[in-house]
């Protein structure tokens, strides 16, 4: 997987209308929806009503919604995606690239998306090293590098040590 050439900004964890509104003007590429066990978590109901509100979006080129999830079923993710019009996948867990690669033959409507957990410091080794990213070619549309949080799953607002970042791309 080469690296992208552009920056593209996804806002997570969203949960309320309002805060959706106030958003409209933002050049924002996607839209992330929390499944996942999280006090960001939504249900697909609230799920669905934020996404008919992209509809709206000032600039006409409304953000794509994604939806993160921390080690989904399939069934479980053919249940959402029958109420919820996903855009992405978003795989926030210890997912196997072999359940990757499923995940996009079920959906072959979404892209689907892994993140690796890459540790805060350069004394800390990655939960998910460089290595990591070649069981994962072919098996997803795009890798995110998230901080690794020992008690969650990430989306912890940490940040790692960026200059981790080449030897990731190096490997991609």
């Amino acid at each position: 997987m080469p690296p992208v050439a552009e920056t593209l900004v996804k806002i997570c964890g969203l949960q309320d209308v309002e805060v959706l509104k106030s958003m409209k003007r933002l050049p924002v590429d996607y839209i992330g929806f929390v499944f996942a066990e999280s006090r960001r978590r939504v249900s697909p109901g609230q799920a669905a009503e934020l996404i008919a509100g992209l509809a709206e979006w000032e600039n006409g080129n409304p953000p794509l919604a994604a939806g993160v999830f921390v080690n989904p079923t399939l069934a479980e993710l053919a249940a959402l995606l029958s109420t919820v019009p996903l855009k992405v996948i978003q795989l926030h867990g210890r997912e196997s690239a072999e359940l990757c690669r499923a995940v996009k033959a079920a959906f072959p409507q979404v892209q689907v998306w892994k993140a690796l957990s890459v540790a805060k410091s350069k004394a800390e080794s990655d939960a998910d090293g460089p290595h990591a990213l070649q069981q994962y070619a072919g098996a997803v549309d795009a890798l995110l590098l998230d901080t690794y949080d020992p008690a969650g799953s990430g989306g912890s607002g940490q940040t790692f040590d960026w200059g981790k970042i080449p030897s990731y791309q190096q490997a991609a």
